[in-house]
């Protein structure tokens, strides 16, 4: 949602089209009277009718840009969840402040280093969907399609854990960081993927890969530089690091793997043996 949009809402016999006058950052929610109510870049809103009020710095302890979440109760109270921790109970007479500790947050990125370089840039693929946890909490989040996660914590003592995909090695990265919160928040907590595939998980030589076209819509012809009458097999990982697809080729020659079955995307596809690795992309269009 933002300025000037139209939402439909259905009430079981005929539709209501409103629009808004500003940004507004979540659905409607009801109170017992059935004003609507919205977060908005003014505050937390409110609609009746033609009219618009809203709660923010200007008349009330709400500022606007710390809210996170609301809800409305039996009782017409408004709950509110504020971003650097506790709550704020509104009901429009009066407004409890639930006091809470600041929190900070750890947060960081998991991506594929393709070029081996340490940090994130724009070559690298983002690894989304992929699971990280916060000790000694036990809580369990997912990276977002980006490749970044966060959690927010209050002061203490964590360890923020990558959880692989059993397919996926870190091998050029912390598997885990141990970290003291006192007054500042982490960013850096990256975990860079390193081998597809735990099969190939030793020292190898590099293998050197040729896949044409790419794009492609359908099948791709892929070949290793040399290493005639060496057996292979490869692996086709899609962003979030699942094997979708694997088989056997022949060193030396052009091997021909048909896609028909996989959708859209881009995929990684390692080829190896007991002695030689190679990794490279292709896009399916």
């Amino acid at each position: 949602p933002g300025a000037g949009t139209n939402f439909r809402i259905y009430d079981g016999v005929s539709w209501e089209i409103l629009s808004t006058p500003f940004k507004v950052y979540s659905y409607p929610r009801w109170d017992k009277q059935g004003v609507k109510w919205f977060r908005t870049e003014h505050g937390l809103c409110k609609n009746a009718g033609n009219d618009w009020i809203c709660y923010n710095e200007t008349n009330s302890p709400i500022i606007g840009e710390t809210i996170y979440d609301f809800a409305i109760d039996e009782s017409n109270n408004v709950w509110i969840t504020l971003k650097q921790g506790g709550v704020l109970i509104l009901n429009e007479n009066q407004i409890e402040n639930i006091e809470a500790e600041n929190l900070y947050t750890l947060s960081g990125s998991i991506y594929q280093d393709l070029n081996q370089n340490g940090e994130k840039d724009t070559s690298d693929l983002s690894m989304g969907l992929q699971k990280v946890r916060l000790l000694p909490d036990s809580i369990t989040t997912f990276s977002y399609e980006n490749g970044t996660y966060r959690f927010s914590v209050g002061s203490g003592d964590y360890e923020v854990e990558y959880l692989k995909n059993l397919d996926w090695v870190v091998n050029n990265s912390p598997s885990s960081y141990s970290v003291s919160v006192d007054t500042v928040s982490f960013s850096d907590l990256d975990f860079r993927i390193g081998v597809l595939s735990a099969i190939f998980n030793q020292e190898k030589n590099t293998l050197e890969l040729k896949v044409f076209p790419n794009p492609t819509s359908s099948e791709i012809f892929l070949s290793t530089t040399g290493l005639s009458f060496e057996k292979f097999q490869y692996q086709i990982a899609n962003s979030q690091g699942q094997i979708i697809q694997s088989g056997k080729i022949n060193g030396g020659e052009t091997n021909s793997i048909f896609l028909e079955k996989i959708p859209a995307g881009v995929y990684w596809i390692q080829v190896g043996n007991e002695k030689n690795i190679g990794t490279t992309r292709f896009v399916k269009i």
